[in-house]
């Protein structure tokens, strides 16, 4: 399995067992989306279009997963929806890998590592043998190197709460 492909795994893993209780429901899930991305994958227009599309199915999964639950019992209050926001970041994180992988390597591996990976500075820094306000800098400037990148290939609708829409521009 391609770097790539283990880090949208892992990001959809991490998507997925955030929405649902049980880590061996969520594994069972993210079978089912690399099932239903195998069989459908013949439809997909844009090969960078993958991501954002698996995180589409992931959120459709886990709506599914909770409706046939709800024949036994009422669906839990704190019920995420899947909404233009988690469409845009999965689509975001399909442009971003490549723009991340052309980081130089100090500020990909930290970016990496807290962005991707989602650990926290403490476990980074434990990592790369780093002082925690080392990894905070690093983590600071390849995000900056990053959000230059997206900029020039992408115009950023911003909200009050980050980035809530893009377009490409055209190259």
């Amino acid at each position: 399995m391609s770097d790539a492909w283990l880090e949208v795994r892992t990001g959809l893993r991490r998507f997925v067992a955030r929405r649902v209780s049980d880590d061996a429901v969520a594994d069972d899930l993210l079978q089912e989306i690399f099932l239903r991305f195998e069989e459908q994958q013949h439809t997909l227009r844009s090969p960078r279009a993958v991501t954002g599309w698996l995180y589409r199915i992931a959120s459709n999964l886990i709506v599914d997963h909770y409706r046939e639950r709800s024949r036994f019992r009422a669906l839990p209050e704190e019920l995420p929806h899947p909404s233009e926001e988690e469409n845009l970041v999965g689509e975001m994180a399909a442009c971003m890998l490549p723009l991340v992988a052309e980081l130089p390597e100090i500020y990909r591996q930290a970016v990496q590592l807290s962005e991707l990976d989602g650990l926290g500075h403490k476990e980074i820094a434990q990592r790369l043998g780093l002082s925690i306000s080392g990894v905070k800098s690093r983590v600071q400037r390849g995000r900056g190197m990053l959000l230059k990148r997206i900029e020039q290939c992408c115009e950023l609708e911003r909200g009050p709460r980050g980035v809530v829409g893009y377009e490409r521009r055209s190259q």
